[in-house]
């Protein structure tokens, strides 16, 4: 799984920013902790890049993720829909510092337990809708026929601060992700090369 970067112009009125992450094959015990990961970046009100991009900046009409794992491999892709006027590098630059506070400084336990609770309590009000709770199980069993639900909340619950820290280390790699970028830029090649300079540097630092 190499680095990626796409810029295209192919739309007029927005920009997309796709950010692609390798994960974990679905028999990896630590594919069980992308959701939460998901959780504490994106998917609750609370998380770090809706925060961050929404309520500080105001800079997204729409931020998006999805993950999908199978036997040997897994993805984690987020998608940002920004204004057509905003400076793309800006906005990237801004997310890649938030993961690499992510990366270096782990969540207080204070911070963790607010995110475990707040994700249990999401899922179990989830669960009660029968067409979620059948998506759910039905993804769970199909990669783990020994899957439980208890046994998987007593695991979020169990969550150190040391072992979220590793899982943001192991799927933010910059060396394993792909960036795609919709938009309609004057110049496609000085925009590649803008991004490329930008997401060497996070690399190499």
């Amino acid at each position: 799984y190499n680095y990626e970067l796409t810029v295209r112009n192919i739309i007029d009125n927005k920009q997309i920013i796709f950010f692609t992450f390798k994960t974990f094959a679905s028999n990896n015990p630590d594919s069980n902790y992308i959701d939460i990961l998901d959780h504490i970046i994106i998917k609750s009100r609370l998380s770090k890049l809706v925060s961050l991009l929404r309520e500080k900046h105001g800079f997204i009409y729409t931020l998006e993720s999805s993950n999908f794992n199978f036997i040997n491999n897994g993805f984690y892709t987020i998608q940002i829909i920004i204004n057509k006027n905003l400076n793309v590098k800006k906005v990237i630059k801004l997310i890649f510092n938030e993961f690499n506070k992510l990366k270096n400084d782990n969540l207080t336990d204070k911070e963790l337990e607010k995110y475990k609770n707040n994700y249990i309590k999401m899922l179990q009000l989830k669960l009660k809708d029968y067409k979620f709770y059948l998506n759910f199980f039905g993804e769970k069993l199909f990669h783990n026929q020994d899957f439980e639900i208890e046994k998987y909340f007593t695991m979020i619950n169990d969550l150190t601060s040391n072992k979220m820290n590793d899982i943001f280390n192991k799927i933010l790699n910059y060396y394993q992700m792909n960036v795609v970028l919709y938009g309609n830029f004057d110049n496609i090649n000085k925009t590649n090369n803008k991004i490329y300079n930008l997401i060497t540097k996070y690399r190499n630092d």
